[in-house]
């Protein structure tokens, strides 16, 4: 027993066992889901990012979902000034960064085929239909969980294909309701 009780500490003190690391991003399970047009569970590999624009902390959350073998990918991003939890709307809003650049926030949504972009969708100046809950962040494991509705319309230019491509599709606008995250923050305030 003593022996067995000595392999378990010399592990656990080499995190062979596992990690308690903060910016380990095996020790959370992230997700970020939502339904689309009331008829799909739209989700995709999470992500979310701290970075610092002028005098704002910049926030954007958001998820990638691939389709055959990673051609064609959407990604739907939440994005604008972060001032700790509660409730944010998502409408598009400037801010001027005072470094000589504009930052837009709001809901996006984004088709492409490889690296080619097939539609852009932003959202509707709706505040009831683009809203942001932040529930809970925590500072020291970087855990971020929330909860969001958001309605994008296709970009004008993005309504008509051009000739010889396939049709979009999607419709032009979408509706991204009772939506949900929970996701291990990178904060890149830190690496500058």
């Amino acid at each position: 027993m003593p022996i067995f009780l000595s392999i378990v500490l010399l592990l656990g003190s080499c995190t062979l066992l596992g990690s308690n690391d903060p910016d380990d991003p095996e020790d959370v399970t992230s997700y970020f889901r939502a339904t689309l047009d009331q008829e799909e569970v739209w989700s995709g590999g999470p992500d979310a990012v701290f970075s610092q624009q002028g005098p704002y902390v910049w926030l954007v959350i958001g998820a990638d979902s691939m389709y055959d073998v990673g051609y064609y990918r959407e990604s739907l991003s939440l994005a604008g000034p972060f001032e700790g939890p509660g409730e944010y709307i998502l409408v598009p809003a400037k801010y001027d960064t005072g470094e000589g650049g504009i930052r837009t926030a709001g809901a996006s949504f984004y088709k492409s085929n490889g690296d080619a972009l097939v539609a852009s969708y932003h959202a509707t100046e709706d505040a009831s239909a683009n809203n942001l809950t932040i529930t809970s962040y925590d500072s020291t494991t970087g855990i971020l969980t929330g909860s969001f509705h958001a309605t994008v319309v296709v970009n004008e230019d993005d309504r008509i294909s051009e000739p010889g491509e396939p049709p979009r599709q999607r419709a032009d606008t979408l509706q991204f309701e009772e939506g949900t995250f929970r996701v291990k923050l990178r904060d890149l305030r830190k690496k500058y």
